[in-house]
């Protein structure tokens, strides 16, 4: 008979449980690994760069997130902050104002040049428009 501790698992389960628990949190250190760097924002300036994905393909997933970086008053978000970049509007050519594509080797960002009051954030159903671009960066999130 097996002898069981006090939570009532035997050491077995808890061996078991604990390679669960490995390979559970060895995922997602992959997933926060492969996770970019932040590009900072700036009013009126467009922003086009790309940085190798180091997948063995096109990513199967990817996100863009813009960061607040600075307490932004027009939002009302706050240093730290995240939301979908697709709720983020250009008010000049009325666009979605982020843009994102890869291939094998490397992810591909852009924004438009808009400045900030012509940009506009759909933020839990609310429109608001930022005090300035500069409190913001973007980040892209993305795994095989």
């Amino acid at each position: 008979m097996s002898e069981k501790f006090s939570s009532g698992t035997t050491p077995q389960q808890q061996d078991s449980s604990r390679q669960l628990l490995v390979k559970i949190l060895t995922a997602l250190n992959n997933l926060n690994a492969m996770n970019s760097m932040v590009y900072p924002l700036t009013d009126g300036v467009a922003l086009n760069v790309n940085f190798a994905h180091g997948l063995a393909a096109i990513p199967g997933y990817r996100r863009l997130a813009l960061v607040c970086t600075t307490n932004d008053a027009g939002t009302g978000m706050t240093a730290g902050q995240e939301c979908d970049a697709q709720a983020v509007w250009d008010g000049d050519e009325n666009v979605i104002a982020f843009n994102s594509v890869s291939d094998n080797s490397k992810i591909y960002l852009s924004k438009t040049p808009c400045l900030s009051n012509a940009m506009s954030m759909t933020l839990n159903g609310v429109m608001k428009l930022p005090t300035s671009m500069n409190n913001f960066s973007l980040r892209v999130y993305y795994h095989a």
